[in-house]
């Protein structure tokens, strides 16, 4: 077993949120891989300002709107990942409170599922999508 983050066995610790692969190769050579995303939150579950924040449609084509309101001020961080855990898209918006009304053509991507990871100011919203 070798893990995204360096250590081996069939097990590991975690502190932090993110994506992790790991990677398992048999006496013969033979190698698989998987990915899981850990997402951890504070006991309340608040997601404050971006509890607001929500897509549509979903599923979708590849097409689909962030849609919201929030009361934040600086960048909102957008980063959409496949389910390996790789990043498709890495975008800042600039926010000046109030509402939210962003269109992404993901168009080009596979049928699948898909997380679209929002931060800002220190919150943090994890969406899933589907693309058909």
């Amino acid at each position: 077993y070798l893990w995204s983050t360096g250590q081996t066995g069939g097990s590991i610790q975690v502190y932090t949120t993110g994506f992790y692969t790991v990677t398992v190769t048999d006496q013969n050579g033979c190698t698989a891989s998987a990915s899981i995303y850990v997402d951890f939150i504070n006991g309340t579950g608040d997601m404050g300002p971006l509890s607001g924040l929500s897509i549509y449609p979903n599923p979708n084509q590849g097409r689909f709107v962030l849609k919201g309101n929030t009361t934040l001020n600086n960048g909102l961080t957008v980063r959409i990942y496949d389910l390996r855990g790789a990043l498709i898209s890495n975008e800042v918006m600039s926010l000046n409170g109030g509402q939210i009304n962003k269109e992404f053509d993901f168009s080009s991507l596979t049928k699948g599922v898909y997380t679209i990871a929002l931060s800002s100011d220190g919150y943090h919203r994890h969406m899933r999508f589907v693309v058909q």
